[in-house]
């Protein structure tokens, strides 16, 4: 259902608009344009290839759980339905959809990963990445439904935050779920949100494009794994920084060495007659 809907109101124009033509009809800001859409192209086929293989792998060690298949299953329905009412101009109804949308998308998201199998949970990652960019954007054509004519001030407001939001929201998930896929359809939706923009503002078209572009790369660098180094050539001699402080922070503590206790060789005292015929007495000392 989801796949031939898509095929209906991207391709064959069955409403009065396809979806790329009411996508670039809205006047709000936070909409992807036209080419964007085509990202949902990538999530039919990563599902169908998901529901494929999961049907011929029934003897898995952890099967597919009914329960997903019940949320795919809903998931599919409420696309279709999002695409209809979308292309239909019904904003309200969409919006509502879309969220829905997410909600589904992300239980079957978290149900696939805890099996720690990519196949599996990777789809509805890209799914969920791209439902999430679809989500707000129905909602932002609630909250600023003329874009700029609604005060530009507030609109590039809001769209950054929003855009700032789906870049942490991806950074979160490669963070915690090592997760690219979110990440990599919620730039996506970002840059389209860019080019949408363009002819309204070049200004703040570049500036969506710009951060897009530096979200990008601090979403998909592992920095936690970068440490820095110190010292190197450069460091100076003699001084308490540099290689020193390096070699100082790197080298493990010496263990301290258990020495023998030295034994100190006492000698014997003489006794108290010993000592007393080692001592002149006043008899044979005298001359008296």
């Amino acid at each position: 259902m989801m796949i031939a809907t898509a095929v209906a109101l991207d391709l064959c124009h069955v409403g009065p608009a396809t979806t790329a033509q009411a996508a670039d009809a809205h006047t709000s800001w936070f909409v992807p344009a036209g080419f964007a859409f085509f990202a949902s192209w990538a999530t039919c086929i990563s599902v169908a290839a998901w529901l494929v293989w999961s049907l011929m792998d029934r003897g898995s060690a952890r099967p597919v759980a009914p329960t997903t298949y019940l949320l795919v299953a809903a998931a599919c329905v409420l696309d279709a339905a999002w695409r209809i009412a979308w292309c239909a101009g019904a904003a309200l109804p969409a919006a509502v959809l879309a969220t829905l949308l997410l909600i589904a998308v992300a239980a079957a998201f978290v149900s696939e990963r805890m099996t720690d199998i990519w196949a599996r949970w990777v789809p509805f990652s890209l799914w969920g990445g791209w439902s999430a960019v679809i989500a707000v954007s129905c909602l932002a054509t609630l909250a600023f439904p003329q874009g700029a004519q609604a005060g530009a001030l507030a609109a590039c407001a809001g769209m950054l935050f929003t855009v700032g939001a789906l870049l942490a929201a991806s950074y979160l998930m490669r963070r915690l779920c090592d997760d690219v896929a979110f990440g990599v359809a919620a730039v996506w939706g970002i840059v389209g949100v860019g080019v949408h923009v363009l002819p309204a503002s070049i200004l703040t078209g570049a500036l969506v494009l710009a951060i897009a572009a530096a979200g990008s790369v601090a979403v998909f660098v592992p920095w936690e794994s970068i440490r820095p180094s110190y010292g190197g050539a450069g460091a100076g001699a003699g001084s308490r920084g540099g290689a020193a402080r390096s070699y100082a922070a790197s080298a493990p503590a010496p263990h301290p060495t258990r020495r023998p206790a030295t034994r100190v060789a006492r000698s014997s005292a003489p006794d108290r007659g010993e000592r007393r015929r080692q001592q002149p007495s006043l008899r044979t000392s005298s001359r008296f």
